[in-house]
């Protein structure tokens, strides 16, 4: 953790030429997704930012000059991390927020987990530090700083929540007035540290159940159900075809994709249909479900459609419990599937190519033995609705032999 406050013990040298940054050379900005220093350097002059290491800042620090013309970062970094901070604050981007304080335990020792992120696994995956901290340092009351819209994942026993009210598309720029917002609650603590909010956590290590407020599925009930859920959003889609994905990017790079919508989601309903289909030859008493943001389109009476215009609280709480009695949940990658994979029994990922490098990022499976590689399966985008249902189809025939051998049932 970085001791802020009167005792800010964040140390960083000159990104030019090295020398130290001494104390009184230094101030701490809030810029939403990131806690800035600002700092100076006496030998050099450079008037500079710094990230601290906090979340995906760990791995990725980025520093540039106070003008921008400057900067120092990995390129792994540059077009997700990099580049819309050092424009939100040399532009001075961004868009007003209102904020919202609940108080559930006085405390004069406060641990700030900021948990904002334009990206919802990236807000989620913060949000599950939560737990560690909690258990160790009780003696510390810890703060939690979150989108609203995700407010209902925090779970009980922390001592404040505070609300930032914007789209999650905002937080790439500052947040305007959160640096004030900030500062004007820290004179109410004696002291404060903030929380690494490491974006990569053990999923085993997690009571899942505490911010997701639904128990997952449980194996032992695996073989009496057979229920699939296909996970839609009409920004996301499964191609299966080269041309169609060639349309995509020429669509993203024209900016029409929002006009030119309807034909992937035409193209997608329509492999979803062709996959239940293929499913229901081989187990026609299973259960299927579609859930997911938009509602374009109609499927079978036999398709039970959860799909929603706009998401709240209430409507995530029931996709929880679909998800909770799901064998299989399907989707493609960036289509909000942690939650989803976090809940069902298993799941089939379908992955972009340009996602590859991400692949583990979206899914939840807390399984430790060969579950994990048979109940967790990542196909690529232009796999075909029979590949996908063959995969659906051996995973649930197949596990009956898996769970007797693993459980050790075979005596």
């Amino acid at each position: 953790m970085i001791q802020l406050l009167a005792d800010f013990e964040f140390h960083v040298s000159c990104p030019e030429c090295s020398t130290p940054v001494d104390p009184s050379e230094r101030s701490i900005f809030f810029q939403g997704i990131h806690v800035l220093m600002n700092g100076s350097c006496k030998r050099c002059q450079l008037s500079f930012y710094h990230t601290l290491p906090i979340g995906h800042a760990i791995e990725f620090p980025i520093a540039f000059s106070s003008k921008g013309d400057r900067s120092w970062y990995n390129a792994r970094a540059e077009v997700w991390l990099a580049k819309p901070l050092i424009k939100s604050i040399v532009s001075s981007q961004g868009k007003g927020a209102t904020f919202k304080i609940e108080t559930f335990e006085n405390t004069r020792e406060a641990i700030i987990l900021n948990c904002l992120d334009s990206c919802f696994g990236h807000v989620f995956a913060k949000l599950l530090n939560v737990e560690a901290l909690m258990k160790n340092h009780p003696d510390k009351g810890i703060v939690v700083l979150v989108p609203a819209n995700c407010a209902w994942l925090v779970p009980e026993g922390v001592a404040e929540i505070w609300t930032v009210q914007t789209p999650l598309k905002n937080m790439d720029d500052q947040v305007k007035g959160l640096d004030d917002f900030i500062k004007n609650q820290l004179k109410r603590f004696q002291t404060v540290w903030l929380s690494k909010a490491y974006p990569f956590i053990d999923y085993q290590s997690v009571s899942m159940k505490k911010f997701v407020k639904q128990e997952r599925f449980s194996l032992v009930d695996y073989s009496k159900t057979t229920n699939i859920t296909f996970i839609l959003r009409q920004d996301r889609f499964w191609h299966n075809s080269r041309i169609m994905g060639f349309l995509f990017k020429v669509f993203v790079k024209l900016k029409i994709l929002k006009q030119m919508s309807f034909i992937f989601i035409g193209r997608q309903n329509g492999l979803v249909r062709r996959t239940i289909k293929q499913i229901k030859k081989e187990y026609p008493s299973a259960s299927f479900s579609v859930s997911g943001l938009g509602k374009e389109g109609r499927f079978r009476q036999y398709v039970a459609d959860h799909r929603t215009n706009s998401i709240t609280p209430e409507v995530e709480k029931k996709w929880n419990e679909l998800y909770s009695k799901s064998n299989i949940v399907i989707g493609v990658h960036g289509s909000s599937m942690l939650i989803p994979t976090a809940l069902a029994a298993g799941f089939i990922n379908l992955v972009p190519r340009y996602k590859i490098p991400h692949l583990a990022e979206d899914t939840a499976l807390p399984y430790k033995n060969r579950y994990l590689s048979f109940l967790g399966r990542y196909l690529d985008e232009y796999s075909t609705p029979d590949l996908v249902a063959q995969h659906a189809i051996g995973m649930i025939s197949d596990f009956p032999s898996l769970f007797k051998n693993i459980e050790n049932r075979h005596e």
